[in-house]
């Protein structure tokens, strides 16, 4: 099935992004992938997230650029781990719906310059 997708995504752990709702307390979790047009976060058990949540959302890109951003939760998972005892854990897919076009542009030149090669001859 040819990908979908309007901006390419890279799996990437090490972005950790500040988020809050509007009527919440700060919280924190780490990205599992992004892409210029939003971020997948692995949630804590205690943050409670659902489609159509709106965010405030800020992170540092590893180069140290800080990303500024109103976004949407567009869709929430859970999974399985194991790792001698099974754990479920907590996924949200957050769409970035009003961002300046220069982090936009910052979020898309780090994940270009990061993809394999494969992956960059195929957009």
């Amino acid at each position: 099935m040819a990908e979908k997708r309007k901006f390419p995504r890279l799996n990437v752990a090490d972005v950790i992004v500040n988020w809050r709702k509007e009527t919440s307390l700060d919280s924190t979790a780490k990205s599992k992938n992004i892409s210029g047009g939003g971020i997948c976060l692995i949630l804590d058990k205690s943050d409670a997230l659902a489609p159509g949540d709106l965010l405030q959302i800020e992170f540092h890109l590893p180069k140290g650029q800080i990303i500024y951003s109103k976004a949407r939760v567009a869709w929430t998972d859970s999974f399985e781990v194991i790792h001698g005892t099974v754990d479920t854990q907590h996924e949200a897919g957050i769409e970035f719906f009003d961002i300046s076009a220069k982090d936009r542009e910052a979020i898309s030149h780090y994940v270009l310059t990061r993809l394999p090669a494969g992956k960059k001859n195929s957009l």
